[in-house]
C-alpha cells in the first residue's frame, strides 16, 4: 500500500541502477510492475531485468547509474505531457501481462506444451 500512495504522488518512477562500474547488478525489480500498473512510466538504468520491460514506448533505459541521463529523460517528459500521457497509458497496458493470473496461464501453457 505505501508503494501504491508513493507512485500516487509522483508522475514517474526513476531506477538509475547502479554505477556501471559497480559489481551489482538488478533482477527485475517489482517497483517496476508495480509503476505500470499504476500507469507510471520508468526511467530505467540498462541493467539486469530492467532491459526486458522498459522501453521507449513506456519510459526510458539509460545507462546503469548515469543520473545525467535519468534528469534529460525527465526534462523530456516534463516538455512533453502528451508523450507523458501516451507512455502512462501503454505502461498500463503492459501491466495487464504481468498480473499473477496471467503469468501463471503462461507458465501453465509452457509446461504443457513444451514445442
Amino acid at each position: 500500500e505505501a508503494v501504491r500512495a508513493c507512485l500516487d504522488a509522483h508522475h514517474v518512477l526513476v531506477l538509475p541502477g547502479p554505477p556501471e562500474d559497480s559489481e551489482r547488478t538488478e533482477g527485475l525489480p517489482t517497483v517496476i510492475l508495480e509503476a505500470f500498473d499504476a500507469g507510471r512510466p520508468v526511467i530505467a538504468g540498462n541493467t539486469g531485468g530492467c532491459s526486458e520491460v522498459v522501453d521507449g514506448k513506456v519510459g526510458f533505459l539509460v545507462p546503469s547509474g548515469d543520473l545525467d541521463a535519468c534528469q534529460k529523460s525527465l526534462e523530456k517528459l516534463a516538455q512533453d505531457p502528451e508523450g507523458l500521457r501516451g507512455k502512462s497509458e501503454a505502461a498500463r497496458t503492459r501491466s495487464k501481462g504481468y498480473d499473477s493470473v496471467e503469468v501463471a496461464k503462461k507458465i501453465k501453457r509452457l509446461l504443457l506444451n513444451p514445442s
